[in-house]
């Protein structure tokens, strides 16, 4: 009984988290009364999962609650109200723990691959829409505004203010749907290994995840994405180093090629009429001077703005220095549109402490890490990341951090169990 009424709930966040992401009740959204019932449903009936999925997770949430002090600490240095500074804890990470919580709960209860399948649902449903909008079919983007009419929206989120500029599929934005399409790669990604193993993964070329690549890409450039298509090309190349060390070298002789005829190819990019390969924009102009702006705001003040940061309100004390740059005027209207350089603004240098954390848990998780490439480059390239804004990342993170299948010691028994053709249980409840 529990697992089909912990699918559903789950279902109905994920869906509403893609297509109606700003649908609120009272300030509060929507989709958040499925999270808290889910979690009621799951203490009532099985009370040692949620203190399981704590426990396990133990070293994931430190590593948020130290930043909360981070972050915390910040805001009380530039004068952010306590109440405000409470409020905005609750919203970012306080909600990224909850979702550490619901991620490990339906894994355990529904399955790992059912989890996946719930997780893509949305995404591909959202992704089918921007390619028919891509296309020109009238009714997909008809479907977009009739749903976008039931939530607030900020014009200010789509480039030229007109929702139509990008296929975005059903998502709220084509950067939403960028950052989605990210995080469903690293399902996918996180899906094959506890199938095959990662040693079966990263010892040859794998088809499906060949295939998962085309089809994110294709969806990318439908939508206008760069910074996805950009992450996948990293991915690639890494993924070929490693599974075709011939492939990868000339995958790396290719991208250097590209580098020293980067003017042709700018060229011929722009004149391509797609906006994924357009660099002649105020999105692709502005990004050199937001970085720099960026880089001055954290060296000035090293233990950050707080919560309450907005880099806009800051540009008049940096214009003497950066007015000379190619569209300086993007400092006076838009975020730094570097997730990296906004989370070090708001949560200041301390933060800087989980580096060396962070490292070492890469360094036992590389397979992992590589899931993630698109993302990470993704982000680098816009404002919402982890602990800013995205809070579906947190949804994914036990699928790779408590799979087995991902870690080396353990990987040998994977490896046997796919061989023999028996069904891997990757987590169960007690």
């Amino acid at each position: 009984m529990l697992k089909p009424i912990v699918a559903t709930l789950f279902a109905i966040n994920m869906m509403l988290a893609v297509v109606l992401v700003r649908l609120s009740v009272g300030g509060l959204p929507v989709r958040l009364l499925f999270v808290a019932v889910l979690l009621a449903v799951v203490g009532a009936y099985a009370p040692g999962l949620i203190v399981r999925a704590v426990t396990d997770q133990r070293n994931q949430i430190f590593l948020i609650a130290f930043l909360t002090c981070c972050a915390l600490i910040s805001s009380a240095l530039v004068g952010d109200g306590f109440t405000y500074s409470i409020g905005q804890v609750f919203q970012i990470h306080i909600q990224a723990i909850v979702g550490l919580i619901v991620g490990y709960c339906v894994i355990t209860i529904v399955g790992y691959q059912s989890t996946v399948l719930i997780f893509l649902l949305p995404i591909a449903i959202s992704s089918i829409f921007a390619a028919l909008q891509f296309a020109g079919f009238s009714p997909a983007w008809s479907a977009y505004d009739a749903l976008s009419a039931l939530q607030p929206r900020d014009l200010a989120d789509f480039e030229g203010f007109d929702a139509h500029y990008r296929a975005l599929g059903l998502s709220y934005s084509p950067v939403h749907l960028g950052t989605q399409l990210c995080l469903a790669f690293a399902v996918i990604f996180a899906y094959r290994v506890s199938q095959v193993g990662r040693s079966a993964i990263m010892s040859g070329l794998d088809r499906r995840l060949i295939a998962t690549v085309a089809i994110t890409g294709f969806v990318a450039i439908c939508s206008g994405n760069r910074s996805p298509m950009l992450g996948l090309a990293v991915f690639f190349c890494l993924y070929l180093a490693s599974a075709k060390p011939m492939l990868g070298l000339l995958a790396g002789l290719f991208m250097a090629a590209a580098v020293l005829l980067g003017d042709s190819i700018v060229e011929a990019m722009n004149s391509s009429g797609l906006r994924t390969f357009n660099t002649e924009n105020s999105s692709g102009e502005g990004r050199l001077v937001l970085s720099v702006y960026g880089s001055m705001l954290f060296f000035y003040r090293p233990f950050g703005y707080g919560l309450s940061f907005d880099s806009v309100a800051h540009y008049s004390e940096y214009w003497d220095w950066l007015k000379n740059y190619p569209n300086s005027q993007a400092i006076t209207i838009h975020a730094l549109h570097n997730y990296y350089l906004m989370f070090i603004n708001k949560h200041g240098v301390l933060a800087l402490f989980v580096v060396p954390y962070l490292l070492r848990a890469f360094s036992k998780n590389l397979v992992g890490v590589l899931a993630f490439v698109p993302y990470l480059v993704h982000i680098f390239y816009h404002n919402d990341g982890p602990l800013q804004a995205d809070f579906m990342f947190w949804y994914i993170i036990p699928l790779v951090a408590q799979n087995p299948a991902f870690y080396p010691q353990q990987d040998r028994e994977m490896t046997r169990t796919v061989a023999a053709r028996e069904p891997v249980r990757v987590m169960t409840v007690r």
